[in-house]
């Protein structure tokens, strides 16, 4: 176990204060992670019910690009898809080459924006003020949807009626992955604060304010890509997951 640094012993000592504003700011946006998803849901249901209209086999691309995105983007915004896929789009072999840089070049687009906007703060309570409404209403709408409890209320969206009940599974998908995703953001074991920072490494990184046991190296042209989950808060970090790629030149790391 390598020796703290300085700044990490500093960190660690201080006291913990919340910064209350950008942990409320985080908390609006994690409900607005699975509203995002149910709208762009409700978006691809207007181009299949011919609300919104191009020439039909340009309707169905729309639609499953809007799906696909309505499924992915909130690992992306969880931080679990990022831009570090990229590094695959090195690789010599074709079948890592291409989804790489088409999975890693979408995470350039959607940034872990619920990590950035919560920040250094207790994971509890983000969890407790999102994960667990999420769960508790998936839930509701899933009875809702086998129609259990039976509730209702419509607005209109380009001309098509929108229905709660009609809309009620991916509502209960939408919430059940955001409450999932939740639960299973990285926490920091020395303090308890969300861990909001993601740095990707291919060689022996060293963080000048970050603690850091990690041991990914590089030998010839077959690089360790190595994923490390950061405190903003006690400069602690934590190892995620890392895979090896074969290329043909070297890396460098951002």
């Amino acid at each position: 176990m390598p020796k703290k640094t300085k700044e990490v012993q500093k960190a660690e000592e201080e006291k913990f204060r919340p910064d209350v504003l950008r942990m409320i700011f985080g908390i609006v946006v994690g409900y607005l992670v699975p509203l995002i998803a149910v709208f762009i849901v409700i978006l691809a249901a207007a181009f299949y019910e011919g609300y919104i209209s191009t020439v039909r086999w340009l309707d169905w691309i729309i639609i499953v690009l809007l799906l696909l995105i309505a499924l992915g983007s909130p690992f992306y915004f969880y931080g679990w898809l990022h831009r570090s896929l990229a590094l695959y789009g090195e690789s010599v072999d074709w079948w890592q080459r291409i989804p790489g840089k088409i999975f890693g070049g979408v995470g350039y687009l959607f940034q872990p924006i619920v990590l950035l906007s919560y920040g250094p703060n207790k994971k509890w309570i983000y969890f407790y003020a999102v994960g667990i409404p999420c769960l508790l209403g998936g839930a509701v709408f899933l009875l809702n949807f086998l129609d259990i409890l039976s509730f209702d209320a419509s607005f209109s969206f380009s001309g098509m009626e929108v229905g709660l009940h009609a809309y009620s599974l991916p509502i209960a998908i939408a919430l059940f992955l955001n409450g999932l995703l939740a639960l299973f953001t990285k926490r920091c074991k020395h303090c308890g604060c969300m861990m909001t920072k993601i740095v990707h490494s291919v060689e022996n990184i060293e963080f000048t304010e970050f603690e850091h046991s990690g041991d990914y190296t590089r030998h010839g042209d077959k690089i360790t890509v190595g994923k490390f989950y950061l405190c903003e808060h006690c400069k602690s970090v934590k190892r995620g997951i890392g895979f090896a790629v074969q290329t043909e030149k070297y890396v460098v790391d951002e």
